[in-house]
């Protein structure tokens, strides 16, 4: 198995699949390569999955995804690979309960697992260090918005060469999709936005702590969920993500649960950023002051595919629907957060295909942070101007 992270050395590539185009669920993968030495070579690419002839990948629409992490462990020495996993959503013909994940530099689909039932409009994260797929909610069956999850280990279950199958995992506080999971400090799940049964957007926010092994998955149910903010706006079909608020900066290790853009209470597709942050004395606020304004996106947009770089330095934007023509779009954002203020960037350089509820992942080269941090903060001055 090919790992990106070598094939795109010093860069940051965005890789965007799935979809729907305004007239047919897409099926091919796009990316984006950011280069960190040189801003102004931006490019994007568009590669078509190979189809296996016996595993093939259908066209999805409103999946969930994430990159999560191989340990591969020899005798002499320890190394990873990771690798992009898509799940659920929807086909030309029904809603899916398999999972893929891209393999190799072709991005090749690969039957990877199956969850106990099919789900579109879920929300997922990936956690313990990246080896677990969590995925909540969603629409199932028959229709039906569901508050069950489901979660694998994604290390076990690609060292045999059958399919994998998801284990029962904690219930939602209630039955949401279109909602946000992110997941924080090493332990604690945050669950927010979304609409509930009766299609009203959700306001409140959930913490679930002390998440630090597989059992605990297991344990938990809908009670061990604790309510303890409000969002100022009720939306869904935001994009969310974790930034860093400076990747540099160990004795100021706060970061921002980033809910951005999305479809408020009165059906408006806004351009509203809101920002929780975690920090040392987060808990010791009043509930209120837990969620602040953040730096409004350029454009109003929801439904966009998102995802952050490993070291949550910037969280990416791409495709979505737009308000002023209520069409797909081929948009392509980032923001970024330095000592306590985030910055939008929007690219020049756009996706092929403009695509709405696709699902994105980053691959980021390591890079020392000193290196990163001056070369991000001088593409954030240019932001203004427009993109780098």
């Amino acid at each position: 198995m090919n790992n990106l992270l070598d094939i795109h050395s010093h860069e940051s590539s965005l890789i965007v699949t799935g979809g729907w185009s305004g007239y047919q669920i897409l099926g091919d993968t796009e990316i984006f390569v950011e280069s960190l030495s040189n801003k102004t070579s931006s490019r994007l690419a568009r590669c078509r999955s190979r189809q296996n002839p016996t595993q093939t990948m259908h066209a999805l629409n409103e999946a969930t995804g994430q990159l999560l992490r191989i340990t591969n462990q020899t005798e002499n020495s320890t190394s990873f690979n990771y690798i992009p996993v898509i799940c659920g959503g929807r086909t030309a013909k029904k809603d899916s309960e398999v999972c893929y994940n891209l393999d190799g530099d072709l991005l090749q689909p690969r039957l990877f697992a199956q969850m106990a039932t099919a789900r579109r409009s879920a929300a997922s994260v990936a956690i313990f260090n990246a080896t677990t797929l969590w995925i909540t909610g969603g629409i199932g069956l028959s229709s039906i918005v569901t508050d069950t999850s489901e979660w694998i280990n994604v290390s076990k279950e690609m060292s045999t060469n059958t399919t994998g199958k998801f284990s029962k995992g904690p219930s939602l506080p209630k039955p949401m999709f279109s909602h946000c999971l992110e997941f924080f400090n090493g332990e604690s799940a945050i669950l927010f936005g979304g609409l509930q049964v009766d299609q009203k957007p959700i306001l409140e926010t959930w913490i679930l702590d002390n998440l630090t092994d597989l059992s605990m998955m297991d344990r938990r149910n809908k009670n061990q969920w604790t309510m303890v903010a409000a969002m100022e706006f009720e939306r869904y079909a935001m994009s969310c993500g974790v930034v860093r608020q400076d990747v540099s900066d160990d004795n100021n290790p706060g970061i921002f649960v980033v809910a951005a853009g999305g479809i408020d209470q009165k059906n408006q597709i806004t351009n509203v950023v809101e920002l929780f942050q975690v920090n040392d004395g987060w808990r010791k606020k009043s509930t209120s002051r837990l969620w602040t304004g953040g730096p409004n996106l350029p454009i109003n947009l929801a439904k966009a595919a998102s995802a952050a770089t490993e070291d949550r330095s910037m969280l990416f934007m791409a495709g979505g629907i737009e308000d002023h023509h209520l069409a797909p779009s081929s948009i392509i954002l980032a923001v970024g957060c330095w000592d306590g203020l985030c910055e939008w960037i929007k690219y020049n350089t756009e996706l092929i295909h403009a695509r709405v509820s696709s699902v994105a992942f980053v691959f980021s080269s390591e890079i020392p942070v000193d290196v990163a941090k001056s070369k991000y903060k001088d593409t954030f001055k240019k932001n203004n101007s427009n993109s780098p």
